[in-house]
């Protein structure tokens, strides 16, 4: 397995794991893949993760601006289905926890989607802790 930078030809495999992930936790909603693909190119670095050529996973993430000075942000982490539980989720962790402690970041936030069973244990299995709530409702 191989962990690398995000190339331009990477941009429909991490659009398609976005679309994944959304439509596993919200049946029907649509995909803004106008934004997500904004914030490829301009707002977040990704990692993609390869085994024997082919792409399997991926994970974004990027500095923001908080109270308590710059913070880290992870998003979409992502490994095609036939590839879980080998490894691979936690690889790309790692090396997007490195990146941003190399930046200078001291806190690390991530939201998960509260059915996400596999992202939550490997959250908690990797040292986050469960800070907030988010609330959402149609009107």
């Amino acid at each position: 397995m191989e962990i690398r930078p995000f190339r331009k030809s990477d941009v429909e495999f991490v659009l398609e794991a976005k679309k994944e992930i959304v439509q596993s936790y919200f049946p029907g909603e649509e995909v803004d893949t106008a934004f997500f693909r904004k914030r490829l190119q301009n707002h977040m670095k990704t990692l993609i993760a390869e085994v024997n050529g082919s792409t399997v996973g991926c994970i974004s993430y990027g500095i923001v601006n908080s109270v308590r000075g710059k913070a880290g942000k992870l998003e979409t982490l992502f490994v095609k289905r036939e590839f879980r539980s080998k490894g691979i989720g936690q690889k790309l962790l790692e090396h997007a926890e490195n990146r941003l402690k190399q930046a200078g970041v001291k806190k690390i936030k991530s939201a998960v989607q509260i059915l996400n069973e596999n992202s939550l244990k490997i959250h908690e299995k990797n040292g986050y802790k469960k800070k907030s709530i988010m609330f959402e409702k149609d009107i």
